[in-house]
């Protein structure tokens, strides 16, 4: 599910918004350390992972698995999860999907008002990035 409805989006334009027909944290679970590589990486995205309410169940996950994360957000919706993720090296790449380079131009593509928020948002993950606390434990 997404919390915005970009002019340029399939599921916008069919309002073909569904709510999940399965669990993904239980298809994770069925893997084990052992199967996971050690440059193992997932794209997380959705819809908006960050509306997900186990959210933090997933990356705890990703984390003991020694599964780093592509996480691709709209950033509207700030998560300390996200921002803990990012210090630890579980995320290891966040892909912001702002699609605009004015306030006007956002408004246009996202048709929500939200642009600052983002622009704030992603402050606040930079500043969890500059700052690491230690990275995930990594088999080689």
């Amino acid at each position: 599910y997404c919390n915005l409805r970009c002019n340029y989006c399939a599921f916008t334009q069919n309002d073909s918004f569904h709510k999940e027909k399965y669990d993904g944290l239980k298809v994770l679970n069925q893997f084990d350390q052992d199967h996971v590589e050690f440059d193992a990486s997932v794209d997380f995205n959705g819809g908006e992972p960050s509306l997900l309410p186990n959210l933090d169940e997933y990356l705890e996950t990703f984390r003991k698995k020694g599964i780093r994360i592509r996480l691709y957000t709209n950033a509207i919706r700030y998560s300390a999860s996200i921002e803990n993720a990012l210090r630890d090296g579980t995320i290891a790449w966040l892909i912001i999907s702002v699609d605009a380079g004015t306030a006007a131009t956002f408004n246009k593509t996202k048709l929500r008002d939200v642009y600052k928020i983002v622009l704030d948002n992603i402050a606040k993950y930079t500043q969890a990035v500059d700052t690491p606390k230690s990275a995930p434990e990594r088999r080689t």
